[in-house]
């Protein structure tokens, strides 16, 4: 669906056509390699992991506060292991459960 979203916007590029219409249950390797080159072809650097964590991790806070996920969801992959650099980044990890069975 980004691809899409990109290519409406006027982002063009070969492999970000055909990253758009792989299917939801491609392979997830296919679909890195499809991301990874279209990115490429565009001119766009992917981010190193912990700066690509981090953006996630917001993105999840703000899924958080917009009622687009439950407290429960926080508890998976690992969260409250993030590394972050801020101290908001820092009171939201703090209150990321470990797992499913501590949420209460």
């Amino acid at each position: 669906m980004v691809a899409a979203e990109a290519l409406a916007a006027g982002l063009d590029t070969p492999m970000l056509r055909e990253l758009a219409g792989l299917p939801r249950n491609a392979d997830t390797r296919d679909i890195r390699d499809a991301f990874t080159q279209a990115l490429s072809e565009a001119g766009i650097e992917l981010p190193d992991p912990g700066l690509a964590r981090r953006h996630a991790l917001r993105r999840l806070a703000a899924r958080l506060i917009n009622g687009e996920i439950d407290p429960a969801d926080l508890a998976t992959d690992d969260w409250w292991e993030t590394e972050v650099e801020t101290v908001e980044e820092q009171s939201f990890v703090g209150l990321i459960p470990q797992c499913g069975c501590c949420i209460e």
